[in-house]
């Protein structure tokens, strides 16, 4: 059976690199819903980039 437990759970505590991503994590999830409603991208961001954002921060 294999293991299916997340790694970020297996430490007491979070680290201070848990929290950035978790912080950036929530960042693209508003940035993608206000996108999605039709306001503007942030100043210097392409679709291109979100979505290789979003992809970097997705994949585990």
């Amino acid at each position: 059976m294999s293991d299916t437990k997340d790694h970020r759970t297996d430490s007491c505590c979070e680290t201070q690199n848990d929290l950035l991503s978790d912080e950036r994590r929530q960042a693209a999830i508003d940035t993608l819903r206000e996108f999605g409603r039709g306001r503007k991208l942030p100043e210097g961001m392409t679709i291109r980039s979100m979505i290789e954002e979003g992809r970097r921060l997705f994949s585990a």
